[in-house]
């Protein structure tokens, strides 16, 4: 059985996308999704009921066969009735409903993340949104590498700014976040938004939104807001 760790998805630019947008000045990853192989359980007398016995009963559950249902058509670019998207933990019923931002497209999307940006994006010219799930890690470890600034001590990077973590309440949930900005390349402006809140006691619900210009910037922090109004977790 295999286990799947996702921090952020902090692609550079698209990097994860299909229809990517080149080799930009994004900043790179500040961590990447891994994948391990899970140790199988051992047999105990105590617990005669087995992970496999679990995930069996979880297949067979209505509801998570309905979920699954609506990871596997929004993977495919097919929003549910209501035009959200649905992205899930592995194994689990947790789930999120998104609504996406104004003037955003479906891009790329798999069981944990989905990636969306503007339809007339270009390599120096786009807003890109990732939304995603991260399993056992601690907000510790998220803010930890949010607040990181070892990428960009080339030399090609100026005028970098990262602010404080910052927190807010939307829609019930308490989101913390982080802004980072730049100017690569002394001419192509960034702008970086991390943000993160709880799910569960092991599942973080992560949002990356990255806007690129190349002349002057004025993303406005509302539109972080705006992309946790369009989210509900399940």
């Amino acid at each position: 059985m295999k286990k799947k760790f996702l921090i952020w998805i902090l692609a550079a630019g698209c990097a994860f996308s299909v229809t990517g947008c080149g080799n930009n000045g994004a900043a790179q990853p500040i961590a990447q999704s891994a994948e391990q192989e899970e140790p199988a359980p051992e047999s105990s007398s105590s617990n005669p009921q087995t992970s496999s016995d679990s995930e069996q009963n979880l297949e067979n559950n209505p509801e998570y066969i309905a979920l699954m249902e609506k990871i596997s058509r929004s993977k495919a670019g097919v929003p549910d009735e209501n035009g959200n998207y649905t992205i899930g933990t592995y194994g689990s019923l947790h789930s999120a409903s998104i609504t996406l931002l104004p003037d955003q497209a479906f891009d790329i999307s798999a069981t944990n993340y989905l990636i969306t940006k503007n339809p007339d994006a270009e390599d120096t010219d786009y807003t890109q949104v990732q939304y995603s799930f991260a399993e056992d890690v601690s907000k510790e470890e998220i803010e930890s590498s949010a607040t990181d600034d070892t990428q960009y001590q080339e030399e090609r990077y100026s005028d970098v700014e990262i602010s404080s973590v910052q927190t807010m309440d939307v829609n019930g949930m308490s989101v913390s976040w982080v802004k980072h900005s730049y100017t690569y390349s002394y001419f192509t402006q960034y702008t970086q938004y991390y943000a993160w809140t709880e799910a569960d006691e092991h599942k973080i619900f992560l949002v990356r939104i990255e806007i690129c210009v190349d002349a002057g910037l004025d993303a406005g922090d509302n539109l972080l807001t705006q992309a946790f109004q369009g989210v509900s977790i399940k």
